[in-house]
């Protein structure tokens, strides 16, 4: 049995980073996040009245909102690996999580396959596991599906995530030149100090 997640009234956002770092690595690169509110969720014994599904460091290898359009995707593919502290680890290209009460439970996402593109707005059809991250497990892994319809955001140029100090707006211009199809954002503006390219619709 698969279990329906339903999205809550608000539906979700889509949102974007040029980024760099230990684990995307030293290349600047575009990744995606998803953020769904949901409705009642309950599992086992954990329940939620407003539980979130995250998704984030998606890679999905396009240039624009609108090459979204229409496509499948199918995760996990781990894209490296990784030194730390002597042990090696994959970094795969999407991590998930399921926010119950004060829990995150672990999202492995096998697909997620994309509607129309109105310019402000994509449906998304998100399919995937949630596990429990509890010592002693509160319910066993549930395969889930949930279909949203998502408001698209800005891209927000992040620059290397162990600096402190964000590209400066020239850099961000340059960066968004190099993995954005420009055509389809605003110019970069400043916003909270760092350099955001809103759709152009």
């Amino acid at each position: 049995m698969v279990l329906q997640l339903k999205p809550a009234d608000t539906g979700g956002t889509l949102d974007a980073s040029i980024q760099w770092g230990e684990e995307e690595g030293p290349d600047p690169m575009l990744v995606h996040g998803i953020t769904i509110p949901l409705g009642p969720v309950r599992l086992g014994g954990q329940a939620d009245d407003e539980p979130v599904l995250r998704l984030h460091s998606i890679r999905f290898d396009v240039h624009s909102w609108r090459e979204l359009a229409g496509r499948s995707f199918t995760f996990p593919n781990v894209v490296r690996e990784i030194e730390a502290e002597g042990e090696t680890h994959p970094v795969y290209d999407i991590y998930g999580s399921l926010r119950l009460g004060n829990d995150y439970h672990r999202v492995v996402v096998s697909g997620i396959a994309f509607g129309r593109y109105d310019g402000a707005r994509v449906t998304a059809t998100v399919d995937g596991r949630v596990e429990s991250v509890a010592p002693s497990p509160e319910f066993d892994p549930t395969d889930f599906t949930c279909e949203a319809r998502l408001t698209v955001g800005p891209v927000t140029v992040r620059g290397d995530l162990a600096s402190t100090t964000p590209p400066s707006a020239a850099e961000a211009q340059r960066l968004a030149g190099q993995l954005l199809r420009l055509e389809d954002y605003r110019p970069p503006q400043e916003r909270k100090g760092v350099a955001v390219l809103e759709p152009a619709g």
